[in-house]
């Protein structure tokens, strides 16, 4: 090729179109890497922490064991262990901590994050004192990087739906709208599963989509179901991501009986291939503790008037009689308006909502876009109206403020599909404008894009913030919390997970009283607590309401630091920076024992 025919390529043949690709990648990598230098600050949620500490155990040979220890799971495990027994009170005896299997969570993207930590090599060591940056922990931006690899799986798969479904113009601009979402982005660098969740979503879409498509080319039944099987695999891997999609199943079912045909033969073969990827592990969480959901399914009780916060997890002994259906009924009201009141927050766009709920009111062409959109829309409500049983943005215990960066923010999961036909109804309503110059209409649509940037403008904006997420984390703290102690001892704190995942020792959840922590210490894991950590998390609680009468009442003299009850084991206590903001206390003054720092770079 001269040089006379490249510049026509360029101009007007196929190398415009491929230089166009090249600047939609290059645009995409310079916004990964602005977003990772100016908004990362590490870990900032329990449950990426949570995640993280788990598949550290599985990449390091441990198995699916955590470091994580909720006085509610050694009472449903043991309690299951004695289901055969005759006795109506569970005994409760000592357990290994070192080995103690996890019930609570999911078991995909810890498996996933285990396969990225053994192939990234990390170690799991850090330079103390580094972290007034947030160059200093490999695996958390190891989980970053897995986060923004998701969400431009994403981009790309909304690109194919939105071309497969309207034109190039719908996909450039719904691809777009999804790219310059910021709450997308923020949760992509958070550690969350969501991204994952959000990836595997917008497959299962695509899978619906090729096999809407088989069926009116006449591709053959054979095609069409294996598409079929695929999106159920997916939304089943999407159920053991987070237990709340288990509630997708049901508008995926009824799509595929009221759009494909046999009916019910692909609604039988989506369903079974959901159940088949899911039911292994329900079975092995039965064998455990006698309930699929494990730990999990005590999730409805929290935040609740008899349990406020996470009390229900720190009880040893439970006594679920106050949890009676009214208190469960006025959560799920609560949670439900919690929802309405913060959509467009949660969401993530405002704009592509809007649109997406005008599409209600238009009839489109293509088979296959109107069932979608409803089933976009039944999907949406359905797993709304379930998580409203489960934790919220607002309820956890680290958050003094509306963050829409939470495992129970459902809505901006499905912001890709959102952004497809919010992009597909705006170029409808400017096609209707009947303006005479094509120039007029992207001038509009390039304004509704500017708008719909703005929340990502402004977060590029001055003032700056900590480039750690405290309060309540301050990793140097947190580390050094668990490594003042001996080998193999435990670490009793309002933030097992965090001084798990920092600190490298295995840690209980602060037990709902005094006399339970005690209970715990004797006769279930005797010899082995050797500290105490209070954090903001619960030294920053209201007063009246959570110290007093809520979650802390059992503690309100130590978290308080009022008095030293004379019996406490742990007689020694300091503060912490920084701000004082964490009160740690110690059967002896640990924090002035010499150490070298080159030992606290390793794991126990």
């Amino acid at each position: 090729m001269n040089l006379q025919d490249f510049i026509h390529s360029i101009e007007i043949g196929t190398g415009r179109s491929w230089l166009f690709r090249a600047s939609l990648a290059g645009a995409a990598v310079l916004l990964v890497l602005v977003y990772m230098a100016s908004q990362f600050r590490g870990l900032g949620h329990v449950e990426s922490m949570d995640a993280a500490q788990i598949a550290r155990n599985i990449a390091s040979g441990q198995g699916y064991t955590t470091d994580v220890i909720r006085p509610l799971a050694i009472w449903q495990l043991q309690r299951w262990e004695q289901r055969d027994e005759k006795q109506t009170k569970v005994i409760i005896h000592p357990i290994d901590p070192f080995r103690f299997p996890d019930t609570l969570n999911p078991p995909v993207y810890p498996h996933l994050l285990a396969g990225l930590f053994a192939i990234t090599f990390q170690d799991y060591s850090f330079t103390l004192g580094n972290f007034q940056s947030s160059e200093a922990f490999g695996p958390e931006k190891a989980m970053a990087g897995l986060g923004i690899l998701c969400t431009l799986g994403s981009a790309l798969l909304v690109w194919l739906i939105a071309k497969e479904l309207f034109d190039s113009r719908v996909a450039f601009l719904a691809t777009v709208l999804f790219w310059t979402t910021d709450l997308v982005w923020r949760t992509a660098i958070s550690g969350l599963s969501s991204p994952l969740i959000t990836l595997l979503l917008t497959a299962s879409a695509w899978c619906l989509v090729l096999a809407s498509r088989g069926q009116t080319l006449g591709h053959g039944t054979g095609r069409m179901l294996l598409w079929i099987a695929l999106a159920g695999v997916l939304q089943g891997l999407m159920a053991l991501t987070s237990y709340t999609w288990f509630w997708l199943w049901p508008a995926t079912t009824a799509l595929a009986f009221a759009m494909l045909r046999p009916r019910w033969v692909c609604a039988g073969v989506f369903l079974g291939a959901a159940i088949a990827v899911a039911a292994p592990w329900c079975l092995r969480n039965v064998m455990l503790t006698g309930n699929p959901l494990g730990l999990a399914g005590f999730y409805p009780g929290m935040t609740t008037g008899p349990f406020p916060g996470d009390s229900l997890f720190s009880q040893l002994r439970p006594d679920f009689f106050p949890l009676t259906l009214r208190p469960l009924l006025k959560k799920w009201m609560l949670h439900l308006r919690y929802f309405s009141d913060h959509w467009s927050a949660l969401a993530g766009s405002a704009l592509a909502v809007s649109f997406f709920v005008g599409s209600w009111f238009h009839v489109f062409k293509k088979e296959i876009v109107d069932p979608l959109k409803w089933w976009v829309a039944g999907g949406t409500l359905l797993v709304l109206l379930g998580s409203c049983f489960g934790l919220l943005p607002e309820m956890d215990p680290t958050l003094k403020e509306l963050d829409p960066v939470r495992e129970g923010n459902t809505l901006i999961v499905w912001c890709p599909l959102f952004c497809l036909y919010g992009a597909v109804m705006l170029w409808l309503l400017v096609d209707r404008l009947n303006f005479q110059w094509d120039i007029l209409k992207n001038l509009v649509v390039t304004g509704a894009v500017l708008l719909h940037i703005i929340p990502m403008l402004l977060t590029w904006m001055p003032p700056r913030e900590w480039p750690v997420k405290f309060p309540p984390y301050y990793p140097t703290m947190l580390f050094l919390s668990g490594h003042w102690m001996d080998e193999e001892r435990i670490i009793a704190t309002d933030l097992p997970a965090a001084t798990a995942w920092y600190g490298g020792r295995t840690s209980l959840l602060l037990p709902i009283d005094i006399p339970t922590f005690f209970e715990i210490n004797d006769f279930v894991m005797p010899d082995r607590i050797q500290s105490l950590l209070f954090t903001p998390a619960s030294r920053d609680a209201k007063f009246s309401t959570e110290i007093q009468t809520g979650r802390y009442r059992g503690w309100e003299t130590l978290v308080t630091q009022r008095a030293i009850p004379p019996i406490f084991p742990f007689q020694h206590a300091t503060f912490l920076p920084p701000l004082n903001g964490y009160y740690y206390m110690s059967d002896m003054p640990r924090w002035m024992k010499p150490f070298r720092v080159e030992d606290l770079s390793k794991k126990k």
